[in-house]
């Protein structure tokens, strides 16, 4: 039977660890929101699942709301590789709250054992990130 977790205990959970989530969780992938971004659900105890919108830590990519036109449209292709990738389960490590309420950081490791991050570095569309002010994606040395 499947039970939906309230949220604002997941992210208790997250808080009374350090703001890191203990071990690893295995998600089930609902949908690709943009290039660093999926929504996923998550078994955090048998038969309780939550909801929830993942960031792939170590990563950047063009915003869908886009400052110029070729923003917009390397948003759309960086979704497109990140659908590309994502099965219907991963494994998300290292969890730890974000920036904005209702989604999590995680590392994203694919089924078949690989870490996403590196495999995404490889694409013009993607870049490192730690957390600090993002570069223009507009800025003709981008593209």
């Amino acid at each position: 039977m499947h039970y939906l977790f309230p949220v604002f205990l997941f992210f208790f959970a997250l808080t009374a660890e350090s703001a890191t989530f203990k071990g690893v969780k295995k998600a089930t992938v609902l949908r690709v929101v943009d290039g660093d971004t999926f929504d996923a659900r998550i078994t955090l105890e048998k038969n309780y699942t939550v909801d929830i919108k993942v960031r792939i830590l170590g990563i950047d990519t063009p915003e869908r709301s886009g400052l110029c036109q070729k923003e917009i449209e390397m948003a759309e292709e960086a979704k497109q590789l990140l659908e590309k990738y994502l099965t219907t389960t991963v494994t998300l490590k290292n969890m730890k709250d974000g920036k904005y309420h209702g989604r999590v950081l995680a590392n994203v490791i694919l089924k078949n054992g690989q870490a996403l991050t590196p495999i995404l570095l490889k694409s013009p569309l993607v870049r490192p990130y730690q957390g600090k002010k993002r570069k223009p994606w507009c800025e003709s040395t981008n593209f």
